[in-house]
């Protein structure tokens, strides 16, 4: 049995709701860019080089383009583009990310952070 103490249940479950619909529009209504470096940057967060702000992730092109890019082609113009910004340097069969936080950044709010 939830016992309602001061509406907490509700406030929870409430909280729980925004922050699915807000995923929801970041997911829908964004570019595949943006959407490609959030997923980028949340596996860089698990697979940080030491202590520092960078990451590399093991994962092809191809691998990419599975994980709901549709083709290879789209997968390899988001990779590309973010490259050609400085956020990330692809290497064979990995990306580098010079910094998680700089990518991070710009998959959810669309700016780039100046480097440190």
């Amino acid at each position: 049995m939830v016992d309602f103490v001061e509406g907490e249940p509700f406030a929870t479950v409430s909280n729980h709701v925004r922050a699915l619909v807000r995923w929801h529009f970041l997911i829908e209504l964004d570019d595949d860019e943006r959407r490609l470096a959030r997923l980028i940057a949340h596996m860089g967060e698990a697979n940080r080089v030491g202590d520092k702000d960078e990451a590399i992730v093991q994962m092809t092109q191809e691998e990419l383009s599975r994980l709901g890019f549709g083709a290879r082609h789209r997968a390899r113009r988001g990779l590309k583009s973010l490259q050609d910004q400085g956020l990330i340097e692809l290497q064979y069969g990995q990306i580098f990310i010079p910094s998680v936080a700089r990518l991070r950044e710009y998959g959810f709010d669309g700016s780039i952070l100046p480097l440190p």
